[in-house]
């Protein structure tokens, strides 16, 4: 700092004053002018001991220097970023160096007092900016370089990674393939059959039925069923009729089996099922033959290589000539809207079937929560089978309350109409009704519409048929166009309702409130109505 004799006080106003005038820039001489004048007042209002123009001269010139230093470091940094931009644009020295000289320019044109810089200075700055990106690049390429040897280790280590999986999977195939000429070995197939069309007929062969128009001897049945639909109670009628020589459904003969029925039992619990089956009155030696095995909560047979090998020795022992699997969802462990896994596991379905001397396979599925009646998931499960039974259930959609069920059957050579099942609730038995749906819903209609039309015939005698459906909906009787010519003939056929028919006026009555002009017994023969006298029908 300045002399010690001079009062701190003074001294940082003295300060505070230089550095004012050194950033405008006066003249030495006026400046002191200036301190010397704010010194006189400082020390006449509070005195104090006095610095010389020298010491005057001193703190100004620090401050000055202080000043000038600031604005060449600004010039320097604003003229270090152009040449760093020259670098970047690959510019030239010389046209750097004319790029330099009009940025210092326009920064001493804004501020007068900037010293500028000579052309030796400014290729200075040109060239430590090159020397600065050179070194900038060097360690972005250094970098780059260690990035991109980590996405190279972990692509090596992914292609690696890759490499083992492929291994895996080929050895898996090759296993799989080893595997099929081993069974093929222990159980050869049939040579190939070929022959012409003429050939073939001649054989005269015609297809064996196990079950008529439903079940091919040999062959595969998929049954999908609508949840609570009674999927069980069908196949224990199924079991039935095979085991006891009784038509399927009362409808549909069989040839029944000698062996053994087995079924796999993943859907309801042991005893459960075996109550259900004890209803349906199987004799003696059915029961002996019918073979249950409990799967629910239990080790799943078909969903591995070792199950499936105990499952062939469990059918071997009992002599099984009929197998069911209850139901597909349980049995099956993959991802059952994979065509690839579902393909797969039926294929070694049929092959526990035939190693364990099962000729016939039922497979029971959950029908999908559309109204196709298609089965969940692959459309694989639905290429397998020779026919596909379907099992339907009338539900209330607003109470969930449910109605009549349904069966139908198609296939190769399959073709059964859909039919409601009438249901014995004491023996369990199922049977086919011949009944369309369309039949039962015009029925429960016929139904409906019996009490609203005879009140109106009743209230309105000889009402016309088109008149009483006005009358119905002026009642709020609901219904459909359709529905009311069968619901009027069903009326007539129960002689609860006369037609009678006057031209082409179709009139309706009580039985004792017709007329008596349509009284064909009463008519006068000579009289104006025995040419073509009016008619009663009830047909």
């Amino acid at each position: 700092m300045i002399e010690g004799h001079a009062a701190p006080t003074l001294v940082r106003v003295l300060d505070d004053l230089a550095s004012e005038m050194a950033g405008d820039f006066l003249p030495a001489d006026e400046a002191i002018d200036f301190l010397r004048d704010e010194q006189n007042d400082y020390i006449r209002d509070n005195g104090g001991e006095r610095l010389t123009d020298d010491e005057l001269g001193r703190i100004f010139d620090r401050y000055r220097a202080i000043e000038r230093s600031d604005r060449d470091h600004w010039l320097t940094t604003a003229l270090e970023q152009r040449a760093t931009q020259c670098v970047r644009d690959d510019d030239s020295a010389t046209e750097a160096l004319r790029v330099l000289r009009a940025k210092q320019a326009s920064i001493v044109e804004v501020s007068p007092h900037t010293v500028p810089k000579g052309d030796k200075a400014l290729r200075k700055i040109f060239q430590r900016a090159k020397e600065a990106w050179k070194v900038k690049m060097a360690e972005r390429l250094a970098a780059e370089a260690i990035e991109d040897n980590e996405l190279d280790d972990q692509a090596r280590a992914h292609e690696a990674e890759v490499q083992r999986r492929l291994d895996g999977l080929r050895a898996s195939e090759d296993a799989k393939d080893r595997l099929a000429e081993e069974r093929l070995a222990a159980r050869p197939l049939p040579p190939v059959d070929v022959g012409s069309l003429d050939e073939m007929l001649e054989r005269g062969d015609e297809t064996k039925w196990r079950v008529e128009g439903v079940q091919p001897v040999d062959g595969r049945v998929l049954v999908v069923a609508q949840r609570k639909a009674g999927k069980t109670t069908l196949v224990g009628n199924l079991a039935k009729s095979l085991l006891d020589g009784e038509p399927f459904l009362g409808k549909f003969p069989v040839s029944p089996i000698a062996g053994s029925l087995v079924i796999l039992n993943y859907e309801v619990s042991g005893p459960t099922l075996a109550k259900w089956l004890a209803d349906m009155g199987f004799s003696a030696d059915a029961r002996r033959r019918l073979r249950i095995v409990n799967l629910r909560g239990r080790e799943n047979l078909l969903a591995t290589e070792a199950g499936r090998e105990k499952l062939v020795t469990l059918l071997k022992g009992v002599q099984a000539e009929y197998l069911v699997v209850d139901v597909f969802a349980r049995a099956f462990s993959g991802n059952q809207d994979s065509n690839s896994e579902v393909a797969a596991w039926l294929g070694e379905l049929d092959r526990v079937a035939t190693d364990g001397g099962a000729r016939e396979v039922v497979l029971v599925a959950h029908a999908g929560w559309g109204a196709s009646g298609r089965s969940r998931g692959a459309s694989a499960l639905e290429d397998w089978p020779d026919s596909i039974v379907n099992l339907e259930m009338d539900r209330d959609v607003d109470t969930d309350a449910t109605g009549p069920r349904y069966v139908k059957a198609f296939g190769r050579d399959v073709d059964i109409e859909k039919s409601r099942l009438d249901f014995d609730s004491a023996t369990r038995l199922l049977t086919y009704s011949g009944i369309t749906r369309a039949a039962v819903r015009n029925s429960k209609k016929n139904d409906e519409l019996s009490e609203p039309i005879l009140a109106v015939v009743k209230r309105v005698p000889g009402v016309t048929v088109g008149l009483l459906s006005k009358q119905l909906r002026v009642d709020g009787v609901p219904f459909r166009d359709t529905d009311l010519p069968p619901a009027r003939r069903a009326l007539v056929a129960s002689g609860l309702v006369v037609e009678a028919r006057d031209g082409k006026q179709v009139h309706l009555y009580l039985p004792d409130n017709v007329p008596e002009k349509f009284r064909l017994d009463e008519l006068d023969p000579g009289g104006p109505s025995a040419a073509t006298p009016p008619t009663t029908h009830t047909q």
